[in-house]
């Protein structure tokens, strides 16, 4: 399942336009930690979707997190979370596992507003459409700075593991 096909899942990308895929990460690779708090179980939710979804994060390393994102009836889509920064910005470039997707990597923005509740951004397409003579780095640098180059996505609240 790709970034792209989860414009299907999320019904609000149409209106914002759906994300930004490329045959490339998008951002310059970061060495920076992706954040630990991230790790578990998350349930989430579009303002245009009547059906949460579930994303499951698991560390490989300090730089490279695994996620599964369970939505419906489809099979669950893996993707790889990669450290990614644009000038200062910390950011993760997003690739999908599925053999099949020509256009794998994706941007996203992860924001923890409290330990439990975190909202995931995805670059939008228009940003890159709109200087296609551009490199895809130089557009996110861009877009970043003016505040354009992202979308909401999804609100999720951390699934509480029960206790015995």
């Amino acid at each position: 399942m790709r970034l792209g096909r989860l414009c299907a899942v999320l019904p609000a990308l149409f209106l914002l336009g759906c994300p930004y895929d490329s045959t490339t990460p998008v951002a310059e690779p970061g060495d920076a930690p992706l954040d630990e708090r991230l790790i578990g179980s998350w349930r989430c939710v579009s303002s245009a979707s009547e059906e949460p979804h579930v994303i499951s994060f698991s560390r490989v390393d300090a730089t490279e997190f695994r996620a599964v994102v369970h939505a419906g009836d489809d099979d669950p889509g893996p993707f790889r979370l990669k450290s990614a920064k644009a000038g200062a910005a910390q950011l993760v470039n997003v690739e999908t596992l599925e053999a099949a997707d020509k256009k794998p990597w994706s941007l996203a923005r992860f924001t923890l507003h409290r330990a439990d509740v975190l909202q995931i951004e995805l670059a939008r397409e228009e940003p890159f459409d709109q200087a296609p003579s551009d490199s895809p780095r130089a557009v996110v640098a861009r877009a970043l700075e003016r505040g354009e180059l992202f979308a909401d996505w999804c609100v999720c609240a951390r699934i509480r593991e029960e206790r015995p």
